[in-house]
C-alpha cells in the first residue's frame, strides 16, 4: 500500500505533519531558540561597513549594529533572501574577440545563481555583438537578463 505525498512545494514548514513528514513531530518540544540563527556581517551598502549581527528566529528578524535603515534592510535581506549580481564572459563566434563581457540588469537569488552561471558557461554569441545588447533573456525565470557590457566587431575569429 503506497500513500500519495504531496511534492515538497506544495508543502509549507507550518503544514508539515507526522502523516507527510515521519520526523515532524520530534521538534515539537524544541527549545524557542533551538531554530534560531545568527550572522554576522559587514554591511556592504553605504561606506560606512557597519558590522551587523542578524538574528534570525521563528518569531521574526533582529539586526544590532546597522548605522543606518538600508544597513537594516540588508541584514535582513542577506540571511532570509540573498541576492547577488552575475557578471562572467559569454563565447563569440565570427568577432574578433573570444569572449564578451556580461552582467546581468539585476542581483540574481544567491540559490540560482550556479544555475544562471552554468547557462551563460553555455551560451555563443555571434559577432557583432553592441554594447547594451540583450544576450539572455531573464535568465533561468528569475526576471534578469544578462547584457553585454562592450561591443565586439566581426572579425577574423570563428
Amino acid at each position: 500500500m503506497t500513500k500519495e505525498v504531496p511534492a515538497p512545494s506544495e508543502v509549507s514548514l507550518r503544514e508539515t505533519s507526522a502523516e507527510t513528514c515521519p520526523k515532524a513531530g520530534r521538534f515539537q518540544n524544541a527549545p524557542p531558540d533551538f531554530f534560531r540563527v545568527q550572522k554576522e556581517l559587514v554591511c556592504i551598502i553605504c561606506p560606512n561597513s557597519c558590522r551587523l549581527t542578524v538574528t534570525h528566529t521563528q518569531d521574526g528578524t533582529q539586526v544590532t549594529g546597522a548605522s543606518c535603515k538600508r544597513g537594516i534592510q540588508h541584514g535582513i535581506d542577506e540571511v532570509t533572501n540573498p541576492m547577488r549580481m552575475i557578471t562572467s564572459t559569454v563565447a563569440v563566434t565570427g568577432g574578433i574577440l573570444p569572449r564578451l563581457p556580461v552582467i546581468g540588469s539585476g542581483e540574481v537569488p544567491k540559490a540560482k545563481l550556479a544555475e544562471c552561471l552554468a547557462k551563460i558557461y553555455r551560451t555563443k554569441a555571434a559577432a557583432p555583438v553592441m554594447y547594451g545588447e540583450v544576450i539572455i533573456s531573464n535568465i533561468c525565470g528569475t526576471g534578469v537578463d544578462i547584457i553585454a557590457s562592450r561591443p565586439i566587431a566581426a572579425g577574423g575569429r570563428t
